[in-house]
């Protein structure tokens, strides 16, 4: 009973001790003031201001008509089109270190829109992934608000515990005039990916871990 006791508890700090709780993974919030910064340059790609221990994550891109605007603050994302295309979008990459696996949570993105929009029609943003070859939407929210709006956009539907490179695409459509574009400029908030990392166990571990509940099992069979 108590050599049972020991490999419980040892599998149990095992499985504690790769578990991390949910966090911010990446977030890129604006910096303020004009050019050279990269977030007010129309094509800058501005690096991740926050970046979790465990992942590596890239620049700031934007593709196509995203790279069109021309304030002196932060111009992130650009300008939002009356319909979407797959060659206008904002992207960023995030890669799980080694032996860690990630799970993705949330991400949040703070924006105010000036031109063509009203509420009555609001804007819409969509997120789509490499996982699945960028085809489907994996989070859409729309918000009816032509000043400033906070998009919270769910992203459970995601697999759990990645291993490998996952990209995000971004995609704002203006849904009022069908020749009208909103300049969409991203607030202090920035874009924020929320989610949890997990230590890979190394094949020792897990033989380990293994070997462990062999061991319980056995227990329990010379009682019985």
């Amino acid at each position: 009973m108590v050599q049972a006791r020991v490999v419980l508890g040892a599998i149990a700090m095992f499985c504690l001790a790769t578990t991390a709780r949910a966090d911010v993974i990446v977030a890129f919030v604006p910096e303020a003031g004009g050019p050279p910064s990269p977030w007010a340059d129309a094509t800058g790609t501005p690096p991740p201001t926050t970046v979790h221990a465990n992942v590596t994550a890239s620049f700031l891109d934007r593709v196509g008509a995203a790279e069109q605007g021309s304030d002196t603050t932060a111009v992130y994302p650009g300008w939002a089109a009356s319909t979407v295309t797959n060659g206008d979008y904002t992207s960023f990459t995030v890669t799980p270190n080694a032996g860690f696996a990630i799970t993705f949570d949330s991400l949040s993105y703070a924006l105010e829109s000036y031109g063509a929009m009203n509420d009555a029609e609001g804007y819409t943003m969509n997120v789509r992934t490499s996982l699945n070859n960028f085809t489907t939407n994996v989070a859409s929210q729309t918000i009816r608000n032509s000043s400033a709006g906070v998009f919270n956009l769910n992203l459970a539907p995601l697999a759990d515990q990645l291993t490998t490179p996952v990209e995000f695409r971004i995609f704002i459509r203006n849904n009022f005039l069908a020749s009208g574009r909103a300049d969409v400029t991203a607030l202090n908030g920035g874009l924020v990916l929320n989610g949890s990392l997990e230590a890979v166990p190394e094949p020792a571990s897990g033989l380990l871990l293994g070997a462990g509940l062999m061991g319980v099992w056995a227990l329990k069979r010379r009682r019985t």
